[in-house]
């Protein structure tokens, strides 16, 4: 929260054919395929949609809105991403 605005954010590590939704396993696969393939390409793809008021329901519409998009935008996301 930042002021008086709030924002939910959802966010993951894609890349290398893998999806992850956590910083440590993404260092720790990010040094495997340093090891491995000798690449560390990966995408920290990061979505944010606001709280629109301090109804209690805006903050579950907001996640929702955040949700379909991720659904729409993510079979696209491999077009720009390295496997």
């Amino acid at each position: 929260m930042k002021g008086m605005d709030k924002q939910v954010v959802i966010y993951w590590y894609q890349g290398c054919g893998r999806i992850i939704a956590s910083e440590y396993a993404g260092l720790i696969y990010g040094m495997v395929d340093k090891m491995r393939r000798g690449r560390t390409d990966a995408a920290l793809v990061r979505i944010i949609s606001p709280v629109e008021s301090l109804e209690p329901e805006a903050e579950k519409n907001a996640e929702k809105r955040a949700v379909e998009f991720a659904k729409l935008v993510f079979p696209l996301l491999s077009r720009y991403i390295p496997n």
